[in-house]
Formats: C-alpha cells, structure tokens, sequence
C-alpha cells in the first residue's frame, strides 16, 4: 500500500486522467456517423484514435465528473503537475477548465518527444529537484499504461493507474500494454478517499 505521507509532489497526465476525452470524441464523431447513415460503433473510433492521438491530441473534451474536486483536495497536501503529450498553448487552454494551480507543466513541446519516451519525467524530476522534491517524493497518477505506468516504473516512480475504463471492455484510447504499478484506482476520488482514509482524515483539512 502507498504511503501517501511519504510524498510531496503528485504528477498527472492530463488527457484520459483529468480530461474526459473518449466521451468527448465519442460526442464529436457521433453526429457525423448518423449524418452518415454509419452504424460503426463509437468505441471502434476511438481505438483508431488511440493509433494517432499524438498528432490528433484535442482540448477541447471536458474534465471528469470527479477531477476539478479532486484536484483542489489534493493541492492542499501536495504540489501538482502534468505531464501531456499536447503543445503548451493547447494544454494552456485545458488547465483553465481544472480550476487549481499547477506547480509544473511538461507538455511534448517543452521536451520534443512523447511519452512514453522518458524525456517528460526527466524533466519534472529534475524540476522537482530544483525545487527540493526528490525523486522518491513523487508519485505519478495516469490512466494509461503504455504512456504513463510504464516508463514511470522504468524510471523509478511509484505509480498509481487510475482505471477511468473499469467499466468497459478494451483498452479505448490507450493502447493495450502490461504495465507494473504500485496501487489501482477506478478514479480520482477513489484516490482521495484512500488517501483521507489512511492518513485519518488529516488531509482532507
């Protein structure tokens, strides 16, 4: 079990962690598919997204139903940052809709590649240095493991995936991948309430 007193900072990736994208995309392509007379299921689109979302990222979906909450509970114990495979101008535009403050952002822009190249958590960690965070102080929270679970762990992070699909089959619009991880939630107020629960309630303050 993480011990959540042991960390300083919490990182996030932001689209399909924070960002509801698959209903947002699903919305999009809805209208076009009955326009079209198509019976193509939604969720079939949206794996083809998973295949090119690193040049087709949006910002236009909204946050889940439990993030902006969540967010703003978690700010009061930890610093906050995202780690986005998204232009700094796009995910500008989304962090006005998570309504807290970020310490960080690394964005795919700011170091030139994607995840789940290592460059994003490179970058926060040696940030969070700077700022007296170390790496054992971090804890990274995303809900895919091709882009987010795995290269924490090869980095050294601990690693809560947060199974935003629990109630789906497949692996939506994240590629379907194994991944180590220290603890799974089914979102981020599962997350805060584990938290509250074995820190006694003290955080929650």
């Amino acid at each position: 079990m993480i011990a959540f007193d042991c960390f300083k900072a919490l990182t996030f990736d932001c689209y399909g962690t924070l960002i509801d994208w698959e209903t947002g995309i699903a919305s999009l392509i809805r209208p076009w598919l009955e326009a079209e007379g198509r019976s193509i299921p939604p969720d079939l689109v949206i794996t083809a997204f998973a295949l090119t979302q690193a040049k087709h990222q949006q910002t236009v979906w909204p946050p889940f139903p439990d993030t902006v909450e969540s967010l703003r509970s978690l700010s009061y114990s930890y610093k906050l940052a995202i780690l986005s495979n998204v232009d700094n101008a796009s995910l500008q535009r989304t962090l006005r809709l998570l309504e807290v403050p970020f310490e960080l952002t690394v964005t795919a822009e700011d170091v030139g590649s994607y995840k789940p190249a290592l460059a994003h958590f490179e970058r926060v960690i040696a940030e969070f240095a700077r700022k007296g965070i170390a790496k054992h102080e971090i804890l990274h929270v995303a809900q895919s493991k091709h882009h987010d679970m795995v290269p924490g762990h090869k980095i050294g992070l601990a690693t809560v995936w947060v199974n935003r699909r629990h109630d789906k089959r497949g692996s939506g619009a994240t590629l379907a991948t194994e991944a180590e991880f220290d603890l799974k939630v089914n979102s981020l107020a599962e997350l805060v309430a584990l938290r509250d629960r074995l820190l006694g309630g003290a955080a929650a303050s």
